[in-house]
């Protein structure tokens, strides 16, 4: 057991909220690609770049997130307590306090269902786009 790790802790709602909407930023730039290139195509490469920026932005953080929270498990071995239910010390309970609390607060599944709404709404609003321009309406 790891007791020299340094006590894993939950971020504030708001640097939460801060990377989800880097993560909806990528997701709507990606998206967004699609239709501009029919109105705007010199504005193509800037929304790329923006997409790219942060798309590594949020994935770098969510690599962090990850990382911590394994971590937390394996430095403690939380999952080989509660398998052969063992009592948690204080120090292992902050550690799934903290696990418990990090997932809480995470919008990972609220990202992952915008990313779905507008990848659907990108192709539906292309192929409009692209049907009109081929029927010259």
């Amino acid at each position: 057991m790891i007791k020299s790790m340094r006590e894993p802790k939950a971020l504030p709602k708001s640097v939460a909220t801060l990377f989800f909407l880097v993560g909806v930023t990528s997701a709507f730039s990606f998206r967004a690609i699609i239709i501009v290139q029919h109105s705007h195509p010199s504005y193509v490469r800037l929304l790329w770049y923006l997409a790219v920026i942060t798309n590594l932005i949020f994935f770098l953080f969510r690599y962090h997130i990850s990382r911590k929270r394994k971590h937390a498990v394996h430095g403690q071995t939380l999952i080989t307590k509660l398998e052969q239910g063992h009592a948690l010390d204080p120090q292992e309970r902050k550690g799934l306090t903290y696990l418990l609390t990090s997932i809480e607060r995470s919008r990972e599944n609220l990202n992952y269902l915008i990313i779905f709404i507008l990848s659907i709404s990108a192709i539906i609003i292309d192929i409009v786009i692209t049907l009109r321009s081929q029927t010259g309406g």
